[in-house]
């Protein structure tokens, strides 16, 4: 082989180098882009999963607050409706006490008072009674004296 040859043939192979060395470059070039790519796009998910969890979470905390404040709301409706009927039943029945009471003092002195009046038409009749015997008495003694 001559020096030209072998010159010729050093350079082919230098070219070979070149070529294969600029291909794994683009090789290498090409993966750490689609590794970028990879990275950012999984961050992006990553980023919209955390996203959409936290609200996902604020939504269920508003949900159960919103529950939490029905039900408060309606304990405490019912509570005040307890209260109320409580009342009423305490001025129902307090009334009726003093219905009963009232009654009770109206009984007692309608037979107070028919009680006075049996009286005053005994005592009447003592003393008519009196009277009677009295003018009889005189009456006889009247007739004693003619």
């Amino acid at each position: 082989m001559t020096d030209e040859e072998t010159k010729h043939k050093k350079d082919h192979k230098d070219e070979d180098k070149k070529e294969k060395k600029h291909k794994e470059d683009k090789d290498d070039e090409h993966h750490e882009k689609k590794e970028k790519k990879e990275k950012k796009d999984k961050k992006k998910d990553d980023d919209e999963d955390k996203h959409e969890k936290k609200e996902k979470k604020e939504k269920k905390d508003d949900d159960e607050d919103h529950e939490k404040k029905k039900k408060k709301k309606k304990d405490d409706e019912d509570e005040d409706e307890d209260k109320h009927e409580k009342k009423e039943k305490k001025d129902k029945k307090e009334k009726k006490d003093d219905d009963d009471d009232d009654h009770e003092k109206k009984k007692k002195k309608k037979k107070d008072d028919e009680d006075e009046d049996k009286h005053e038409k005994k005592d009447k009749k003592e003393k008519k009674d009196k009277k009677d015997d009295d003018d009889d008495d005189h009456e006889k003694k009247k007739k004693k004296k003619k």
